[in-house]
């Protein structure tokens, strides 16, 4: 379940749910911010009214699949016959996992890229600059 107004996912398990959220961008720090957690729960527990946190038993802070340019990757892999790649959505992976897998099917089954995956090539990256300029980096020797 998405709650969309505090951006804020809850995923029910057997025994547990877990809640997630924010996505922010800032480095490589994966230490758990203990008031960005917190703020979560709490904007979590507003919205699940007779919920209540009996005991956190994991907490997590790490690399989020995302891209350069916002879009995900979404292609075979050059190089690597049968390999597929479907990845960085950022939070809406759970979401757009259907859309995603009808559009990947194609090639996947038949070895047909269909129009709408073009803008999602694992390869649209190859020869930019780290600045996005889509310049060739200088080559040294």
């Amino acid at each position: 379940m998405k709650l969309a107004e505090p951006n804020v996912a809850c995923s029910p398990f057997v025994d547990a749910v877990r809640i997630s959220g924010i996505f922010e961008l800032g480095g490589r720090n994966s230490s758990v911010n203990r008031r960005l957690l917190d703020g979560v729960l709490r904007s979590a527990s507003v919205f699940l009214r007779d919920w209540v946190v009996e005991e956190q038993r994991f907490e997590w802070a790490g690399m989020r699949p995302t891209t350069p340019d916002d879009l995900p990757l979404i292609s075979a892999v050059p190089g690597f016959g049968h390999l597929y790649v479907a990845t960085g959505h950022g939070m809406l992976g759970v979401t757009l996992a259907p859309a995603t897998a009808v559009a990947l099917a194609p090639l996947v089954l038949e070895d047909r890229t269909v129009p709408e995956l073009e803008p999602f090539r694992l390869d649209r990256f190859a020869g930019r600059r780290a600045n996005g300029s889509g310049r060739q980096a200088p080559s040294t020797t």
